[in-house]
């Protein structure tokens, strides 16, 4: 595992074998990270999620609490639920 500078690891996170936490990430408590996954820069993984082996999620993405990513999360995204989907952001008027 490689973890990149200034990362927080929540209690009870789990990091998997082969993978890589970007720096400026957080990964929140009971967070778990499976083996051969890319934590992209400067993310935030939700308390209780769960991410797939192999998965990439991009720099600055959110992952909601309790979510479980099985697909790749592109840079800024946010996904949230079972299984992970994207969240439509509020259109201003």
């Amino acid at each position: 595992v490689a973890v990149g500078d200034h990362v927080s690891l929540g209690p009870l996170a789990v990091v998997g074998h082969d993978s890589v936490i970007g720096e400026h990430s957080i990964l929140a408590p009971a967070a778990l990270v499976s083996g051969f996954v890319r934590v992209g820069r400067a993310c935030y993984l939700g308390a209780a999620c769960a991410v797939r082996q192999r998965v990439v999620i991009g720099d600055e993405a959110l992952i909601g609490i309790g979510a479980v990513v099985l697909r790749n999360v592109p840079p800024q995204g946010t996904v949230v639920g079972n299984p992970a989907r994207p969240l439509a952001k509020p259109q201003l008027v």
